[in-house]
């Protein structure tokens, strides 16, 4: 579970650098999934993100995610979203993201 938690600090730490490589590189083949594009995500001041729960079969993952928005003249929000994760050589990327 460490990676998987790694894989989301690294994201978070990402938009607050507003690092697209960094960001991407936490996805699969380096590329932008479908409706969760980078740059929505970079927009961003800040992002949180918190395992709620997650499920392993074989090198796939399922996770439940809890992310907090926060915007520059903004209150926070949240949203809650599955994480379809695989392991490419140990390193966890996401693959798809469901809202």
């Amino acid at each position: 579970m460490k990676h998987i938690k790694s894989l989301f600090r690294k994201r978070d730490s990402a938009v607050k650098k507003k690092d697209k490589r960094l960001f991407l590189s936490t996805q699969e083949r380096n590329k932008e999934i479908a409706h969760s594009r980078s740059e929505a995500y970079l927009r961003l001041l800040d992002l949180k993100s918190k395992i709620l729960q997650m499920n392993k079969r074989n090198s796939n993952y399922l996770v439940f995610v809890e992310e907090e928005y926060h915007y520059e003249d903004r209150t926070p929000r949240h949203g809650y979203l599955l994480y379809y994760i695989k392991e490419n050589k140990k390193k966890p990327v996401v693959k798809k993201i469901i809202w």
